[in-house]
């Protein structure tokens, strides 16, 4: 493939991307009918019924017939719906965020593999998939009775300093470090945690 059909690929993708339209339910079913077509031809069939219409899949290099025209466990419209190439085979074993998911644990857990906390809770989604909690979910994440156990693990301990400093730092943290009040992570939080680490 020369430079310019690559160009031309991943500028399709990217307007393909940005057209689809998917149903809030769709993540749940694996692709189906439940998607709309996001491309259309003169006849608008979708022989998947994944959402990409035929002669958008064709131009992609995609199977129209199948919802993973590579084998990598990750549906194609999924891929397309987040700007992603479906025929990179590589791709789903990627951390594109950096957060500690890949790509393939992004689709299997409903999250975006472009944020790191997905639902904006605070909390990075692979910090509350070792948790235990759904990080699709905004109203599901770990926590802790322990007054400045910031990374609920039942303790407080140099762990929660360490994360409390760093976000104080503005440095990024899987967690929500803000224990006294609002606004942004300051001296009284890394106070407070130093103080409930003393204390215990």
């Amino acid at each position: 493939m020369t430079h310019l059909q690559h160009i031309t690929r991943y500028a399709t993708m990217a307007l393909l991307a940005s057209l689809i339209a998917v149903p809030a339910n769709a993540v749940q079913t694996s692709g189906g009918g439940a998607l709309v077509t996001i491309f259309s031809s003169i006849d608008n069939r979708d022989s998947n019924g994944d959402g990409v219409d035929d002669t958008a899949a064709l131009r992609l290099g995609l199977d129209p017939n199948a919802l993973d025209s590579n084998g990598d466990g990750i549906p194609d419209w999924w891929l397309l719906r987040h700007g992603l190439d479906p025929l990179d085979d590589a791709l789903a074993y990627r951390d594109l965020n950096g957060g500690g998911l890949t790509v393939a644990e992004e689709y299997a857990y409903g999250t975006s593999p472009w944020m790191r906390d997905t639902t904006g809770n605070g909390w990075w989604d692979s910090f509350e998939v070792a948790w235990g909690s759904d990080p699709a979910d905004p109203n599901d994440s770990p926590w802790s009775s322990v007054f400045g156990d910031v990374n609920a693990d039942g303790r407080v301990d140099a762990v929660d300093v360490q994360l409390v400093v760093n976000a104080a730092l503005g440095i990024a943290i899987p967690v929500p470090a803000k224990v006294s009040g609002s606004g942004p992570v300051n001296a009284l939080d890394v106070q407070q945690v130093i103080n409930a680490a003393l204390t215990r």
